[in-house]
């Protein structure tokens, strides 16, 4: 017959988060009667990642800013046999930090009416979720997106520029 023994639960379980966009968890390895072939570190139930049998720790960099989360580590055998899991929890701090400015903003196409921006990605300590673009002098954005250039509709003699935003808000 096979091994059916499970590894010994994962030990000292810890989660930290280490930013507003990290979250670190560790544990002591699990020991099994043939051997542990990794682990299993599952957020709010949900399996995010395994690691390897000699591995005892994770960074999980997709999480969002003051948010709480159940983290639990499951060892597994060579013969799949899962232990119990460890749990802990965790809330990742407030996203206080503005994104860069992007760089390089310049007008790369005109046709008519219409000028295509350009602009090198902004950076932020968890992510840039949009920029928008700003005609001077009127504080309200034109036009906002994703990517790092756009096209827009333009009034003759107009002048232009971009702000990135991050997921809490924040502008660069």
């Amino acid at each position: 017959q096979g091994d059916t023994q499970p590894p010994t639960t994962p030990a000292g379980v810890t989660a930290t988060a280490a930013s507003a966009g990290q979250v670190n968890v560790g544990w002591n390895a699990s020991t099994d009667n043939v051997g542990v072939a990794g682990y299993t570190v599952y957020r709010n139930g949900a399996a995010i990642a395994t690691t390897g049998p000699t591995s005892t720790t994770y960074s999980d960099t997709t999480v969002a800013a003051s948010t709480t989360y159940t983290y639990t580590v499951s060892a597994v055998d060579i013969s799949d046999n899962a232990s119990p899991a460890s749990e802990v929890q965790v809330t990742t701090t407030a996203d206080t930090q503005r994104p860069s400015t992007p760089a390089r903003f310049r007008k790369v196409r005109q046709y008519y009416r219409y000028v295509t921006f350009a602009w090198s990605p902004a950076t932020d300590n968890v992510k840039v979720v949009r920029y928008c673009i700003y005609r001077m002098g009127s504080g309200r954005a034109v036009a906002c997106t994703t990517r790092t250039s756009i096209r827009i509709r333009t009034i003759r003699g107009a002048k232009y520029y971009v702000r990135a935003y991050d997921a809490a808000g924040l502008r660069s």
